[in-house]
């Protein structure tokens, strides 16, 4: 009853904080890498009613695996007679709105591949065809035989693509032919060139190329791998073949490190040499040249295999046609020189198929084909099962799912479209505003923290005019309360895009700064003050003109000089100068000069009042590199981490006490990574949000604890004006205020349980010692400062219990069993991420007849702040 009555008080105390808002976590989909490793993520869907939305279709999809990029669910169409057109559709992964389609012009049995902005489409009927993800233009349409195209791979400017025996490698760019290879039977040396095939052999692949460090593998149903690498001399891209076992192989391969794995239908699943020798010769003694490939180790499952083995770290996970999951241990099947499983889970009722089953964290999920129709999610560390959840629908699922984080997609072979998704997650959510300022990037954004209604100012940008297409330079104000953007029709600045903006939170004022940008005809040298009302020109000197330069507030600065400036790209070049700004004189001041110079860089202030710059561009090339602005010079502080861009984001977590990145562009693509900085290194996190995209400006809205995004390019002239918020991280924590008092079994402590913290969708527990049998009750409190106007610590003598102290504001009471002097006091805390960093107390009041009049003595109280981690 005591869990109950708080689980339900703290979700009321959670849905008022939020004022009805829906919460929208989003992170990015599940992608097998070209090598098909399966790139396991942080976490999945946790519970059997995760279903957040689904889309029928109203068509068949067997075979092509979802993909998700950028926000969007593809699915591809599969009808395979009584159609002429046919539809590959992106779905908005919010709530499976079809946002485009294209027609490949074919039905699509393998899943699309997506390499820099396009993406790659082979059909049944033989027609490969690349799209330009911007505008969905076909930019390269083969016809290449009619026979199925069974896999698409693009990696290293090349796309190998898999029908009938041949494998074949065209250029990324313009789909020309690079060099083909037929399967079959090979004989000679490949290291020395001196091989030939017999004419009369060969067998379909039936795989997706897997591909790494200059080798592509496959398998093929006469039960061979070939591996064809492109160190070979040229017109030799034949490596080696090993034929696994007495049965088709009808999966993928997964390279992982120098090994290849794979699986067939006789049920058995091999380890193969990815490289091995290349000379020819047996080298380690084992009676096969190297040449033709080497078993490493192997696993007999029972029956057949047809999915794609996918791994974690140390686990390798596929299924067997039937209804059994299995995992092995790599490396003591490494150790030993034969497969070792770890566990093998029957799943009553499914058949998986050659459904392959997909990591996400510490789960795995298998989809049923036939059987049960069923997703089912088990532990990975032992194959415990977490949930089954039924599809809904008469047809099994058509293919693997897509999953990443927190959200797996999965299809049915009818086509309804399945978004299951994790309550819990904290990340990035699309704020969706009712009003937003027009589509733009190059615009610069700050919170105005010491404002009466603190809010987010932006200024500027640059766009399209939605009319005639043309670009479209932004001189207006908008301000975001969190729930709204409001335009202010003022006169300020002229309209630029590229410019610089830091608010002066210190200063009495408040002032936002404003220097340089570029017009459309010339930079821009001029400093401008916004008052929170208006805009006023305060220089026309300083800096030289620039773009690009970045600005931030230097909380450890002399007062007035708090605005740093850092360098930008003037009429020279790159510059490499720092600057600060003077508020109450309206003047800036060179403080250093000869610094890295550079432009497109991002800066933001830490948790110890430092600023942080990464990344730019000096002039040459792009830069990765991260320093820290120590008042008299810059230091560095990481070589490693982010690749290096140009034009994205950074803002300071409160909650995780993290500075956050996200975003940017280089010569080749333009990112959708978010990386955080704990002053030493910087860590990817595994999020799916906005999407990729440039030229976006992000702030930290210190009052609702979260970081707002607006806008960016997506594409080339391709504009955004969403609205985004992350909430990342929070650790739990708790600490101990003050003392108890004295019974007839000493002072009472109350302190959390080994090991316990205050995690949402948890219970946390705290301990009471030195408890008499009557029992006792403990206080939770979200707030300690006073108690009916009385200032808190309050000392109790008042109620005849001297030396005894209130140190926080009851708003509940519960009643504490004790047995043998302790008593347990356990909290079940809601999975709702809104009440991340809510900060509780804890107190409890012991009945003790022998202590004082009151027969009341206390203890120590707790105060935890409410976490993710």
């Amino acid at each position: 009853m005591v869990r109950k009555r708080l689980a339900v008080a703290l979700t009321a105390a959670a849905a008022l904080a939020a004022a009805g808002k829906a919460q929208h976590p989003q992170w990015p989909t599940f992608q097998r890498s070209a090598a098909h490793s399966g790139q396991a993520a942080r976490t999945g869907p946790g519970r059997a009613d995760c279903l957040r939305w689904e889309v029928d279709l109203g068509r068949p999809v067997a075979g092509a695996a979802p993909v998700v990029d950028d926000g969007l669910v593809l699915v591809a169409d599969r009808r395979d007679s009584g159609a002429t057109t046919w539809s590959l559709d992106a779905l908005r992964w919010t709530d499976g709105s079809v946002r485009w389609s294209i027609d490949p012009l074919g039905p699509v049995a393998a899943t699309p591949a997506i390499a820099g902005e396009r993406l790659y489409v082979g059909t049944t009927r033989g027609h490969l065809g690349a799209f330009e993800l911007a505008d969905r233009r076909m930019v390269i349409a083969r016809q290449l035989a009619y026979v199925p195209i069974r896999g698409v791979t693009v990696a290293d400017g090349r796309i190998l693509l898999a029908h009938g025996d041949t494998l074949r490698a065209l250029d990324a760019t313009d789909g020309s032919d690079l060099w083909s290879f037929r399967t079959g039977d090979w004989y000679g040396t490949p290291s020395t060139g001196q091989i030939y095939r017999d004419p009369n052999s060969g067998g379909d692949v039936w795989s997706v190329p897997a591909v790494t460090d200059g080798y592509a593998v496959i398998g093929c149903l006469d039960g061979k791998v070939y591996a064809i690498s492109d160190h070979r001399p040229a017109n030799f891209t034949y490596s080696w073949s090993q034929r696994v076992g007495g049965g088709a192989i009808r999966g993928s391969v997964s390279i992982c490190g120098d090994a290849v794995f794979v699986g067939c239908d006789s049920g058995r699943l091999c380890a193969l040499d990815l490289a091995g020798s290349q000379d020819g010769l047996d080298n380690d003694g084992n009676g096969v040249p190297d040449d033709e490939g080497e078993v490493i180790w192997s696993l007999e499952a029972g029956s057949a295999i047809r999915c794609t083995p996918t791994f974690s770290g140390n686990r390798l996970v596929f299924t067997t046609t039937g209804d059994t999951v299995h995992c092995v241990d790599l490396a003591a099947s490494a150790a030993s020189g034969h497969g070792v499983s770890l566990w093998s889970r029957v799943v009553t009722g499914a058949s998986f198929g050659a459904n392959s089953p997909i990591i996400a964290g510490d789960r795995v999920y298998a989809l049923s084909e036939a059987g049960d129709l069923e997703v089912h999610c088990l532990r990975l560390s032992d194959g415990a099962r977490v949930f089954d959840r039924a599809s809904g629908s008469t047809a099994g699922y058509a293919s693997a799912p897509a999953a990443y984080g927190a959200h797996v997609f999965a299809v049915t072979a009818a086509g309804v479209v399945q978004a299951l998704h994790e309550p819990d997650s904290i990340r990035w959510e699309d704020a969706a505003p009712p009003q937003s300022p027009p589509a733009r990037a190059g615009h610069a954004m700050v919170y105005e923290r010491a404002r009466a209604v603190p809010v987010t100012l932006l200024f500027g940008g640059a766009g399209v005019d939605p009319v005639t297409q043309q670009p479209l330079l932004f001189g207006d104000t908008w301000q975001f309360d969190g729930s709204a953007w409001t335009p202010h029709a003022v006169v300020g600045p002229s309209a630029r895009r590229d410019h610089a903006l830091a608010h002066d939170w210190a200063t009495p004022t408040a002032p936002t700064v404003l220097f340089g940008g570029d017009d459309g005809t010339a930079l821009c040298g001029d400093t401008w003050e916004w008052t929170g009302a208006a805009w006023l020109q305060r220089a026309t000197t300083g800096p030289t003109p620039r773009r690009g330069s970045a600005m931030a507030f230097d909380e450890l600065a002399t007062p007035g000089r708090r605005v740093l400036l850092f360098g930008g790209e003037d009429a020279s070049g790159p510059c490499g100068d720092t600057w600060t700004w003077d508020t109450g004189t309206g003047q800036w001041t060179f403080r250093l000069g000869g610094s890295p110079a550079r432009w497109g860089h991002a800066m933001a202030t830490d948790a110890g009042g430092y600023v942080v710059m990464f990344g730019g561009h000096d002039g040459t090339s792009y830069l990765a590199d991260t320093w820290q602005w120590r008042g008299t010079h810059w230091q560095r502080l990481a070589t490693g981490g982010p690749p290096a861009r140009v034009g994205h984001a950074f803002a300071y977590d409160v909650n995780a006490r993290m500075l956050v990145m996200f975003g940017g562009h280089d010569d080749t693509q333009r990112f959708g990574d978010c990386w955080v900085f704990d002053g030493t290194q910087w860590t990817e996190r595994e999020v799916f949000g906005p999407g990729r995209r440039h030229g976006t400006a992000m702030v930290r809205d210190v009052q609702r604890s979260r970081i707002v995004l607006f806008g960016g390019e997506t594409y080339p002239d391709r504009f955004d004006d969403e609205t985004w918020e992350y909430r990342g991280d929070v650790d739990a924590g708790y600490g101990e205020l003050g003392i108890g008092c004295g019974g007839v079994l000493g002072v009472p402590r109350l302190a959390p349980q080994a090991g316990s913290r205050p995690i949402i969708g948890t219970t946390f527990t705290a301990e009471l010692t030195s408890v008499p049998p009557l029992g006792a009750f403990g206080l939770l409190a979200f707030g300690r400062s006073s108690l009916g106007g009385l200032p808190l610590p309050l000392e109790l003598t008042m109620l005849r219990m001297p030396g005894c102290w209130l140190y926080v504001e009851p708003l509940l009471d519960f009643p504490i069993d004790t047995a043998g002097g302790i008593g347990v006091w356990a909290i079940t805390l809601p999975a709702d991420i809104r009440l991340l960093g809510a900060r509780f107390q804890q107190q409890c009041a012991v009945l003790d007849p022998s202590a004082n009049p009151a027969q009341l003595t206390t203890t120590n109280a707790l105060e935890g702040t409410i976490g993710s981690q």
